[in-house]
């Protein structure tokens, strides 16, 4: 009990048993019971049980106003916990996430809804404490309370009996009441899928992200030898044209160079004496003069 006490509370900054937990986000968690922490019209009102620093205190003082004519056996189950949850691609947890106000209002009812309906379902005189936790991949609702039967027993046997079915009964009615105006599916009633431990989920999850990672590292590689394959080609490409650059560069040089020796030649021939210039001199006749 105190193990789930330490865990609701995040009395400890470091969870070896939890290594989703950022405790960065934990001041966004908060105790739906506990009204002076967290206020909300359609809350329960903390009949019973009020909050306390111990959930042992808790239990103790609500089975004390049993009145019961039997001692509490040791090994009884003295506290149940209910851990409600979605889909971490419900609609309403875009909130924390995008901060995103209109779903992140729904997500507080849906929170708040289903602490009612577990208040009116177990009794809100035998909650001890309903956290929510947004610190960890997907948020969740924890609501301990003490299993106290309609006629004042303390049985969790009785409660949550197998022979009638009654976790299957529970799950019905909280679609029915919460679930579905969330737009959420009900679970195949009857299957055969077997519930996983905490650990056995989180380590087949933390499996399925490797092999996730796995495909989409090798899926990035496949795109780099193709981006190697086409930097190669732009290479090619680059050296081809760096050639023919060169190669016109080459002509223009040549042209160049043939334009100036015309133009010299040009010039040249315009300067030359007319003797050079291939025109013979005129004659010029001399008369002797009679004087």
């Amino acid at each position: 009990m105190r193990g789930i006490e330490i865990h609701d509370k995040r009395e400890k900054d470091v969870s070896h048993s939890n290594p989703d937990i950022d405790h960065t986000n934990s001041y966004m968690n908060f105790d739906y019971h506990d009204s002076s922490h967290y206020d909300l019209d359609n809350i329960c009102d903390s009949e019973g049980i009020k909050a306390t620093n111990s959930f042992n205190t808790a239990i103790t003082d609500r089975l004390a106003q049993l009145n019961a004519t039997k001692k509490v056996r040791k090994d009884a189950v003295v506290m149940a916990q209910a851990l409600i949850t979605a889909s971490p691609d419900a609609w309403f947890f875009r909130g924390y996430r995008d901060n995103d106000w209109p779903s992140q209002q729904a997500m507080e009812r849906y929170f708040s809804e289903a602490y009612n309906f577990i208040c009116k379902k177990y009794g809100k005189e035998n909650i001890i404490s309903a956290y929510v936790h947004m610190d960890e991949a997907t948020p969740h609702i924890h609501i301990n309370f003490v299993p106290i039967t309609s006629d004042g027993r303390l049985s969790a046997k009785d409660l949550f009996a197998r022979k009638t079915k009654e976790l299957h009964k529970l799950q019905t009615e909280f679609y029915d009441d919460v679930g579905s105006k969330y737009g959420l599916d009900r679970g195949e009633e009857g299957s055969k899928s077997k519930h996983k431990s905490v650990a056995q989920y989180k380590l087949d999850k933390t499996r399925q992200q490797v092999f996730d990672h796995e495909e989409h590292l090798s899926n990035v590689n496949t795109e780099i030898i193709q981006l190697y394959d086409e930097r190669d080609d732009l290479y090619d490409e680059r050296n081809g044209l760096i050639d023919e650059i060169a190669e016109k560069l080459a002509q223009i040089k040549r042209y160049d160079r043939l334009l100036y020796e015309q133009l010299l030649a040009e010039q040249s021939k315009q300067h030359k004496p007319p003797s050079e210039q291939g025109h013979a001199p005129r004659k010029r006749n001399y008369s002797p003069s009679l004087n």
